[in-house]
């Protein structure tokens, strides 16, 4: 061998970490290979998934989970899951299912597992009961929850339609197409509408903040407009601000917190408002009107016993002429005087439910 074939030839430590990295490669490939394999084998319908569900969906809720029949489970190349009869019951209670599901079936990307892209490539409910007090103060169902997809666009819609105590129910929220997949961008355009009130804005996703932008209400007109920020603070903390116009001229500023005391929402705060006039209040298109949409949409029912009222109000609501205490005995007495009232609060009013004072 010449001196100049010497030269050429690698070094023989070259060559040796040359062959352990292809041989590392080549063993990499083949595991991956077999983990891939088992995976996509893994999937099924065994009383083993079908508890690994019922577990998982139990710690989602807070509810005792009974899933009725799996129809398929599979891990690769999507982690989808089928099922069926699907029964939520409160722990440590024989009164029957809570929620019932008819189907649930979903898929997820196995790279948006992996990476956390957030990206779904299919979802369809059918057939979701909640009894009063489950989801909202009074019954719900919801026929179907699915995304539909457009084709010749970036964007796709989740889309849902169905009763909301006897008010009719439908919605839809803005996705983005990602490929062959579905995800939510950071900001949301959505439309609700509940009876005869009509709901429409952005939502956007801050990390750990919810905005909601633009938001206009309307009963059918538009009585409510502007922007909304919800904050959470801790496990079962959520706190409200923003800026809030109604009727022609009115604005409210809320500083509310929301907790979870006792199986009850405990809304606690302050609340300032501008009444530049009565017609705000009272008008067709003012505050006493929404309130009791509101009301009859998504509060309690009035038959009810106080005590089993869902929430629990301790706010400070203050406008040009004072301040007045605000708290689940006292609020409807004090919406049902706003009709005839000549200032608000009125003298009466802010006498007999001054800031600072406890309930009655």
């Amino acid at each position: 061998m010449t001196d100049e074939k010497k030269q050429e030839e690698p070094p023989k430590e070259k060559r040796n970490w040359f062959m352990t990295l292809a041989k590392v490669t080549f063993f990499l490939a083949a595991f991956l290979l077999v983990i891939f394999t088992v995976m996509a084998n893994m999937g099924g319908n065994s009383d083993t998934l079908k508890g690994a569900i019922e577990e998982y969906i139990a710690g989602a809720t807070g509810y005792e989970v009974k899933v009725g029949t799996l129809n398929k489970m599979t891990f690769f190349p999507s982690i989808s899951v089928d099922i069926e009869n699907v029964q939520m019951l409160e722990r440590d209670k024989d009164n029957g299912p809570v929620v019932t599901m008819g189907r649930l079936h979903g898929s997820i990307g196995f790279r948006s597992v992996a990476f956390s892209a957030g990206e779904l490539k299919s979802l369809d409910i059918d057939e979701l009961h909640a009894q009063p007090g489950a989801l909202n103060a009074q019954a719900v169902f919801i026929d179907n929850v699915g995304i539909v997809g457009a084709e010749d666009s970036e964007k796709a819609l989740l889309q849902g339609r169905g009763k909301l105590g006897e008010h009719a129910i439908s919605f839809e929220v803005e996705m983005e197409i990602v490929g062959k997949a579905y995800k939510f961008g950071p900001n949301r355009p959505f439309k609700l509408s509940v009876g005869d009130m009509n709901v429409q804005g952005v939502l956007a996703d801050r990390r750990g903040r919810a905005l909601l932008q633009d938001l206009a209400i309307g009963i059918p007109d538009d009585v409510m407009r502007g922007n909304l920020d919800f904050t959470k603070e801790g496990k079962d903390k959520l706190r409200i601000g923003g800026d809030v116009g109604f009727g022609v001229s009115g604005k409210i500023q809320p500083d509310l917190v929301i907790r979870r005391v006792e199986g009850k929402r405990r809304i606690t705060g302050a609340v300032q408002a501008s009444i530049p006039s009565l017609e705000d209040v009272n008008g067709e298109k003012g505050a006493v009107a929404a309130y009791q949409k509101f009301r009859d949409i998504f509060a309690y029912n009035p038959s009810e016993k106080e005590d089993n009222r869902k929430f629990d109000l301790d706010i400070e609501l203050t406008t040009e002429n004072g301040c007045i205490h605000l708290m689940s005995e006292n609020v409807d007495e004090i919406m049902a005087q706003l009709p005839k009232a000549v200032q608000i609060p009125s003298v009466q009013q802010m006498a007999q439910y001054p800031c600072g004072s406890t309930a009655p």
